[in-house]
């Protein structure tokens, strides 16, 4: 039986590639003739999903703000219960976003805030709390916090602010571009 170039089946390249089919997992080829010389590759765009780490000492707060985060399109990479850990946890992931809790054992949120933004000022964090005293919003403020979300969650508030933290520009509110 002849291949669609004339040659028979078992030489054709063409034949080849449909035989191994997708379940090798290789990079889809297309040939244009016969013969490896003519190989040209199919674009492939590979996209990554947001990523995020949550540091809250509730586990209920985080579980709720996995949900929410996943809703988004957001994968959550890693979670703490203490501000001590903020700083490791953002160098091993690198996340796109950081929630953090203002009231936690060890470090507080804010603490952590300053020191984390202030070693990568790219960072996005969003401050998740039940606080709402003014030098603890001005406090955040001042450190280069993203959005202050406020405990407990509106769903469709919180993912408007992840959204929106998510796709505004890096570093710092109000610095240049």
């Amino acid at each position: 039986m002849l291949a669609a170039c004339g040659r028979s089946r078992s030489r054709c390249s063409s034949t080849a590639i449909a035989r191994r089919g997708a379940s090798d997992s290789e990079i889809p080829v297309r040939r244009s003739r016969c013969g490896p010389s003519y190989l040209q590759r199919w674009p492939i765009r590979w996209v990554r999903m947001p990523t995020a780490v949550i540091v809250d000492d509730s586990p209920l707060v985080r579980v709720q703000l996995r949900q929410i985060l996943g809703r988004v399109g957001v994968t959550v990479a890693a979670e703490a219960a203490s501000g001590d850990q903020v700083q490791a946890l953002y160098e091993q992931h690198r996340p796109d976003l950081m929630t953090l809790d203002i009231v936690m054992p060890g470090k507080d949120g804010v603490t952590a805030a300053i020191e984390l933004l202030r070693m990568y000022p790219a960072a996005r964090v969003v401050m998740c709390t039940s606080l709402t005293t003014r030098d603890k919003i001005v406090a955040c403020q001042r450190a280069g916090v993203r959005h202050y979300l406020l405990k407990p969650f509106d769903a469709a508030r919180a993912e408007q602010i992840f959204q929106l933290v998510l796709n505004g520009p890096a570093g710092r509110p109000g610095s240049a571009p």
